[in-house]
């Protein structure tokens, strides 16, 4: 698959038209001087685009032309699929094409599927709205919504909030899945202190963070590598006395301490977080993180 040059120009004039939104109708020779591009050629994907419904056109004095949608509506993929002839990267797998007589015994095919639905996937995943964000959180959000498993999803949001950081989302919070919204919902901040950070002067292969107010506290810790982390703390190491019970955020369960260490074992980029607590039952909120410390 290689993206031909009306694809490129085509994303070029939505870009442009998205980041003038208050000029109202936008001449087609403005857009051509603003992206250095041949009017006459321009005019054609301009033509492209009005027919597909993406773009809006008017004669006359102050004529020119406009979104029809908002920037977060028009997908890269949509605007693409418009000006390729196929996005598919070989021709087995592109529509209508001829069934293969090698089909059945093709061990790459499975290879050329999911390369085509990834593809698709990431296309699909970026809007004009996307393309002219520069805040690099935003950016980064998207990019985990793009390549990142659940597991490190959650992992980072936690680890953004328990920091005393944020990770926000450059779409509006409704057209986000449900699930990405109920993350959002728990990390949601509310003012607290930086953590203390026991091994911070250690090279380690895992972050631990603590919250602590006079009876309640957070124990955060982040695996960072690519194998399974087993690890063992002594109480005294994270600055708690032997006062404190530790109950696991995910199901509610106290932890068992062997000799007043806390053993954890966390899968690749996955992440533990216990509540402290000096009583030996308590009720967790599992809908905002920061309700554990009231």
């Amino acid at each position: 698959m290689l993206i031909s040059t009306r694809g490129r120009y085509a994303l070029r004039v939505m870009i442009d038209l998205a980041e003038h939104p208050s000029d109202g109708y936008i001449p087609l020779k403005v857009i051509a001087a603003r992206q250095e591009i041949s009017e006459k050629y321009l005019e054609s994907i301009i033509k492209l685009l009005v027919r597909a419904g993406f773009l809006q056109g008017h004669r006359g004095k102050g004529g020119g032309y406009r979104l029809t949608r908002t920037p977060e509506q028009y997908s890269v993929k949509c605007i693409l699929k418009l000006t390729e002839e196929s996005l598919s990267p070989v021709s087995c797998l592109e529509p209508g094409a001829p069934s293969c007589p090698r089909m059945a015994d093709c061990r790459t095919l499975s290879m050329w599927k999911g390369l085509d639905q990834t593809i698709s996937d990431y296309l699909s995943g970026i809007t004009v709205a996307d393309l002219i964000q520069t805040d690099p959180d935003a950016v980064m959000l998207r990019d985990f919504q793009i390549r990142l498993s659940e597991r490190e999803i959650t992992s980072l949001a936690l680890l953004a909030a328990v920091s005393g950081s944020c990770i926000y989302t450059s779409d509006p919070l409704h057209k986000i899945a449900e699930e990405r919204r109920e993350l959002f919902r728990f990390i949601e901040p509310d003012g607290r202190t930086k953590p203390c950070l026991p091994f911070l002067e250690q090279e380690r292969p895992e972050i631990v963070m603590v919250h602590r107010r006079a009876d309640k506290g957070l124990l955060f810790v982040l695996n960072k590598t690519e194998q399974v982390l087993r690890e063992m703390y002594a109480i005294e190491e994270l600055g708690l006395d032997t006062g404190w019970n530790l109950f696991d955020l995910a199901d509610g369960k106290k932890e068992s301490l062997w000799e007043e260490r806390l053993v954890v074992e966390i899968p690749p980029h996955g992440c533990r977080l216990f509540l402290l607590d000096k009583e030996n039952e308590v009720t967790i909120d599992r809908k905002r993180l920061w309700n554990n410390l009231r």
